[in-house]
């Protein structure tokens, strides 16, 4: 193992680490390479090592640990365990600290976890440390509600940093503990949580070759001290809640006393309110009475006011009646010499359309003559300019190649229609026990690696086939084809398992090829 670099998982139990290495292996999250649990009980019991090739190329080992903090009881165990199977190892040269991103703090349990690494792995381990933050979606929904929560990866980073250096028994570094946020459930047909997960897995990769090899010797067993420490943290935080209730009371005691004076105070207040309310009281009856004499006294003059407008008024309406039926004599002569006015301006009118109407008649003929011959006109134009064109375009097609130029094209053929319906175009290379890698050329020597053959058809065969396929896939002629088409060789996409032979076939194979159109 001596020369490759060395990732160690850890964290507390059912946070997600076998997910996380499966991932990091290249694997999908369920892979039985390391066994995942479900829900919050672990599935590892045992520290588990091997060696993997990362999605980037890159070779490494990862440890998966088991969690702390087990609901069953095995930390003592689990961590003895650990200790034996690290100082197998010439070094580690990350420590990935796993944190569950649904819910990260820094409770007692992490704390304890953290200062039980500490003396296990010696006060310099944080240095080659990083937080990665498990279940922590990119989703639409997530990414607006930390938006507008402000509860942002940088925000968590900070908050733990923080938390870290208030635990004295703990060697925090002066940058601190860099944070990684990487969803190993993410979508990757959103675009969003795809482009983040890509961008958080590639600085992972960056982080573990910037970090020097960890040495192993100094590694040391923690068993029993998790209950120790448990039990010291727990007293501690009996302590502070004993003194916060003392302080609680006390504060409870003087809110008490205040609340008393203040209620004396109150009382005073209120015997004061109700006297000036008494005062106030007699001053109104007397304001009240003065209103009334008031009142009665407007009253007799709005009557003698109200009597004098009623005879104004009807000094008025009289004189509005005799200015009214003027208007009535003056708009009825008015009247009468407007339909006169309008009768005579009818007839005139009628006289001018009469004249117009002849006009119009006598234009619409002449009009109609300078059309027809128009049209005359323009028939024989269009029937020239159309034999002009016939004879353009049978001397164009007399002129015109049969064929355009060639264009090189691809087509994407069905990995596992291609293997069963055209096996003899290919051959299958071993890559390890029960599984061939199939194919798509005509078979050659390959020095050093077994090779199941289909056909003994040679190149020439191979290709004039895939070119008759292609001309009737694509929909033109075989003259229309070039015979220089490219055989794929390997196929794109994911490869598939489940074919005869243990052999494994891609999605889909590419065939380069040129084609021409006919004119």
């Amino acid at each position: 193992m001596s020369g490759k670099k060395i990732v160690a998982i850890i964290g507390s139990t059912g946070g997600g680490k076998s997910t996380l290495c499966n991932v990091l292996s290249g694997r999908s999250p369920d892979d039985a390479l390391f066994p995942v649990g479900h829900g919050t009980a672990g599935c590892t019991y045992d520290t588990t090592t091997r060696e993997v090739r990362g999605s980037e190329g890159s070779e490494f080992i990862l440890v998966d640990t088991p969690g702390l903090d087990d609901p069953s009881g095995r930390d003592s165990e689990n961590i003895a365990g650990m200790v034996v199977k690290l100082k197998e190892l010439d070094h580690v040269t990350m420590f990935v600290v796993v944190l569950n991103g649904q819910r990260p703090r820094l409770d007692r349990s992490l704390s304890v976890m953290l200062i039980l690494f500490q003396q296990m792995f010696g006060p310099e381990y944080l240095r080659n440390t990083i937080f990665l933050f498990s279940r922590w979606s990119f989703d639409k929904k997530s990414l607006k509600k930390r938006e507008t929560t402000g509860v942002t990866e940088d925000y968590w980073v900070q908050q733990l940093n923080t938390a870290l250096r208030r635990i004295d028994a703990l060697t925090v570094p002066d940058g601190g503990v860099p944070g990684i946020f990487l969803d190993s459930m993410y979508d990757n047909e959103d675009a969003t949580e795809l482009q983040q997960f890509t961008a958080y897995h590639t600085e992972f990769f960056q982080k573990l070759d910037q970090f020097q090899d960890f040495p192993c010797q100094d590694f040391s067993a923690v068993k029993a001290e998790i209950d120790e420490l448990k039990a010291e943290l727990a007293e501690k935080e009996e302590r502070i809640a004993e003194e916060t209730r003392r302080k609680e009371e006390a504060e409870e005691r003087a809110q008490e006393e205040t609340r008393r004076k203040e209620e004396a105070e109150e009382r005073t207040r209120e015997e004061t309110r109700r006297k000036v309310e008494a005062e106030e009281h007699a001053r109104e009856e007397t304001r009240r009475k003065v209103e009334a004499e008031e009142h009665a006294r407007e009253e007799t003059r709005r009557k003698e006011e109200a009597e004098k407008q009623a005879l104004a008024a009807e000094a008025a309406a009289r004189e509005q009646e005799r200015v009214a039926k003027v208007a009535l004599e003056k708009a009825a002569k008015e009247k009468r010499d407007r339909l006169e006015a309008e009768r005579r301006e009818a007839e005139a009118q009628a006289r001018a359309r009469a004249a117009v109407e002849q006009a119009r008649k006598a234009e619409v003929q002449r009009k109609a003559a300078e059309k027809h011959a128009a049209e005359q006109q323009r028939r024989a134009a269009l029937a020239k300019a159309e034999e002009e064109r016939i004879k353009k375009e049978e001397e164009q097609r007399r002129l015109q190649p049969k064929y355009g130029p060639w264009e090189q094209k691809t087509l994407l053929i069905n990995g596992a229609w291609l293997h069963n319906c055209k096996m003899n175009w290919g051959f299958a290379i071993k890559w390890k026990r029960k599984r061939w890698g199939w194919h798509v050329a005509p078979y050659h020597s390959c020095p050093g690696e077994e090779v199941q053959a289909d056909s003994p058809l040679t190149p020439n065969q191979i290709v004039a086939e895939a070119k008759a396929h292609i001309a009737a896939v694509v929909g033109v002629g075989l003259d229309q084809i070039r015979d220089d088409v490219v055989l794929p060789c390997r196929g794109v996409g994911n490869i598939n398992g489940g074919f005869p032979r243990w052999r494994v076939v891609w999605d889909n194979y590419m065939f380069t090829y040129f084609v021409r159109s006919k004119n």
